[in-house]
């Protein structure tokens, strides 16, 4: 019995053993895993920031492309207007004040030649009386029946008065 009471008393201290170390292993394992809780959580939020951190690096890689374009575009435009600036540099003399007072009496030249031309147009003939006006445009409208009208010889007062008649219908038809 004594050889039961052994075994059994070893069996109890293995148990006993056994039983401390599950517990000091439980033990271990709770506090790796209040350890490794926060290291998961930290890994996690790095994760995110890494995502977070390559879209907004793409984002930027897109603007910066964008702006490199508008870059290029400007330089490109800066180029025409500098050679367009050389072009009219050319031109710089004209900006004098010598030549800006030329202009501009050549200007209100022009304007002066362009109300006279306006005056011939709507009075050709401003030195002439409305008679004579009118005895201009008989003519202009029929020279021929004009002619005759004035190439026939003086006559009677009767021969003169047909003429009479004559003129006004001349003067109708310069009219029309």
């Amino acid at each position: 019995m004594e050889n039961i009471a052994g075994s059994f008393t070893t069996l109890c201290e293995s148990y006993i053993n056994l039983a401390d170390r599950f517990q000091q292993l439980d033990v271990d394992h709770m506090t790796l895993k209040s350890k490794i809780i926060p290291l998961l959580k930290t890994l996690k939020d790095y994760k995110q920031a890494i995502a977070t951190l390559q879209q907004e690096n793409q984002t930027l890689q897109q603007e910066k492309q964008a702006l490199q374009e508008d870059l290029a575009a400007t330089q490109e435009t800066c180029k025409i207007l500098t050679t367009q600036n050389e072009a009219l540099k050319v031109l710089e003399p004209l900006l004098t004040a010598e030549m800006t007072n030329l202009l501009t009496e050549a200007t209100e030249q022009a304007a002066l030649v362009n109300e006279t031309i306006a005056e011939i147009d709507s009075n050709g003939d401003p030195d002439l009386s409305a008679e004579e006006k009118e005895l201009l445009s008989m003519f202009y409208a029929d020279p021929a029946g004009f002619a005759e009208l004035h190439h026939q010889p003086a006559a009677s007062p009767a021969s003169f008065s047909a003429q009479a008649d004559v003129v006004p219908m001349s003067a109708e038809h310069a009219v029309a």
